[in-house]
């Protein structure tokens, strides 16, 4: 026994300094990516923002053309209004997330979203509040470093943020600019767990923050959303009107 209390002190010294480099890599790797950004001054004045996009759903039906205007007032409040037409039919969707409830209106029908279908809402929500990099400076964030790999073409590095009772979300930075080039995450569509990733684009300055232009969502490696955003607009307050029933 005697032996054994020593070897296990000696074990969790050196232990120790690894883990802390690990944190310390990882911390490196997303102060680089808020400064690449425009600083965190910057990345607060967009946590509430308006946007309007345009973009492309591929679903059962085929890929569907869309035009919409978001609001988002991170990290629980989104409103999603997109106009699409299909097989002739138009369509006016109003998708809302506020808290502990959930809407979709499709036209003239409103349904209340269930627990499982926000549960899945929140899950991606939640991955946006965290790509915006300005959360992980809190403590109940843990960082860890993925090691280097590709984004499409662009070598990369990666960021592993768990939090309990939250999805792990796995971050990938462009090597040498240092901004974010893909969000990868789990969620669960019809109580499926999937591959949700979602990788950012054409990065562009508006008053010195750089944001991604292109957005496109693959579930499961096939493509889902594709979209790009016509106007972004960071706001100092959001109308809290947006975000009842709609």
């Amino acid at each position: 026994m005697r032996n054994f209390i020593p070897l296990a002190l000696a074990l969790a010294v050196t232990a120790t300094p690894a883990h802390a480099d690990d944190a310390a890599e990882a911390r490196g790797i997303i102060d680089k990516a808020v400064q690449a950004v425009g600083g965190e001054a910057k990345l607060a004045t967009a946590r509430a923002h308006t946007q309007k996009v345009v973009g492309t759903f591929f679903g059962p039906a085929g890929a569907i053309a869309f035009t919409g205007e978001w609001a988002v007032n991170l990290p629980d409040q989104l409103r999603q209004t997109t106009e699409s037409e299909s097989d002739g039919m138009k369509f006016r969707t109003v998708k809302v997330i506020a808290g502990d409830k959930g809407w979709l209106r499709v036209n003239d029908t409103l349904e209340e979203l269930d627990k499982d279908t926000l549960a899945t809402e929140h899950e991606q929500t939640y991955a946006v509040h965290v790509a915006t990099l300005l959360p992980l400076k809190d403590k109940e964030f843990v960082l860890a470093p993925l090691g280097e790999s590709k984004v499409g073409e662009r070598p990369a590095v990666g960021v592993k943020v768990t939090r309990e009772d939250r999805p792990t979300v796995a971050l990938f930075f462009d090597k040498e600019k240092g901004w974010l080039l893909k969000a990868e995450f789990r969620v669960k569509v019809h109580n499926t767990p999937v591959r949700q990733e979602v990788f950012y684009d054409d990065y562009e300055d508006a008053d010195g923050l750089k944001r991604p232009k292109k957005t496109t969502i693959k579930r499961d490696g096939k493509v889902l959303v594709e979209s790009a955003v016509t106007e972004f607009k960071p706001l100092d307050k959001i109308d809290a009107k947006l975000f009842e029933r709609p």
